[in-house]
């Protein structure tokens, strides 16, 4: 019985001879693949120098890539410090907005009041004393003009500055200038090199280990340096942000810069129409005096118009028209027959809007709700 058929018997555990055909084979192998089974492998000289400098390669590539990003997170940083240097000056912007639009209008209101000062100087002095109506009426005008000098004073505006610039507002700092690099050294002569002593497979080792460690920390230094890039990048584009919201709300509000002067100026405004009012017509018709000094007066409110016409301001004067809660102010109400409900049937103040803002509601008498 043959082995195969009696697995009981173990095979024949005896080794072939080697011949020459498989040591040809195993040296085809070899010169392909290496000596894979080799545990005992030993590096040679060459080897260990083609590793060490390759790592030579990926330290200046990571010492490259450091220097790089810690220029730009240096920039990064004084372009975000920039940013909110700008931002923190767009109040005192917008302030200087509001004086340069204040100066301008009341250029524009010299050559009025000069012409109403004119006016008032041809006013007969033994008239007025002889006419006591007319002497406090010429003294209230006087002093509306009194109360536009003191804001002109205030302003620094004097006659003869109608056509003069107003000053330009100082402008935010740009913040995309790139930044300003300091002149490099120049590079020192490099000191003749000594005679490299002989590499050796231990020093070509020690050497390939120290780049290393050498990578390993450069790696980490590299991932600090680019995760504060991400840092200050999305620090600088908040403040950029903000900053650009600042400069459109800044040219939104240079609408409406003359605000402030015009709130100033409606006291003295009201003060000439309410004079107006006082020199009616049978009065003027009946003293060339008083036809003089409302003259005086009307060619001033009206001079007043034009400008503030030019300037975006608007009077609000509703006189028979249906009130308006948005615009208007009722003081009281009053019954009037045939009018219709709710109408204005008196403007005791005019009323003023800016460029489409009400700075103040016009006072009113109104009939009443219809019941």
């Amino acid at each position: 019985m043959s082995d195969e058929q009696n697995p009981g018997n173990p095979p024949d555990e005896t080794p072939r001879p080697r011949t020459a055909e498989d040591d040809a084979h195993d040296k085809r192998m070899a010169d392909l693949f290496g000596d894979l089974g080799d545990d005992d492998y030993v590096e040679t000289i060459d080897d260990v120098r083609a590793e060490r400098d390759e790592l030579k390669t990926k330290v200046e590539r990571l010492q490259g890539a450091i220097t790089r990003t810690r220029d730009d997170n240096k920039s990064l940083m004084q372009r975000t410090d920039a940013s909110k240097a700008a931002l923190a000056d767009i109040d005192n912007l917008i302030s200087a907005d509001k004086k340069a639009a204040g100066i301008t209008l009341l250029r524009d209101l010299l050559p009025t009041a000069t012409a109403m000062q004119a006016g008032l100087a041809e006013i007969d002095a033994n008239e007025r004393a002889a006419n006591p109506k007319l002497d406090k009426l010429t003294k209230g005008v006087e002093s509306t003009l009194s109360q536009l000098t003191t804001i002109f004073n205030k302003y620094g505006v004097k006659p003869g500055e109608e056509s003069a610039p107003a000053a330009p507002a100082v402008e935010a700092a740009k913040t995309d200038a790139p930044a300003v690099e300091a002149p490099k050294a120049p590079d020192a002569p490099a000191a003749p090199a000594a005679d490299a002593p002989a590499e050796t497979l231990e020093s070509l080792k020690a050497d390939r280990d120290a780049l290393n460690a050498q990578v390993v920390s450069l790696s980490s230094t590299v991932q600090r340096a680019q995760g504060d890039n991400l840092i200050l990048s999305k620090r600088l584009e908040e403040s950029k942000t903000l900053l650009t919201r600042s400069e459109a709300r800044r040219e939104d509000d240079k609408q409406f810069a003359v605000e402030k002067t015009l709130k100033e100026l409606m006291p003295v405004i009201d003060t000439l129409e309410l004079g107006q009012q006082m020199m009616d017509k049978k009065s003027r018709a009946a003293d060339p005096n008083f036809e003089a000094l409302a003259k005086v007066v009307d060619t001033t409110l009206a001079g007043v118009t034009a400008v503030f016409n030019k300037h975006g301001i608007t009077q609000i004067n509703p006189q028979g028209q249906p009130f308006d809660a948005e615009k208007h102010e009722a003081l009281t109400t009053q019954v009037v027959p045939g009018v219709e409900p709710e109408t204005v049937v008196h403007v005791a103040l005019k009323g003023y809007e800016l460029s489409n803002r009400i700075v103040r509601n016009a006072k009113v008498v109104v009939t009443p709700p219809e019941m």
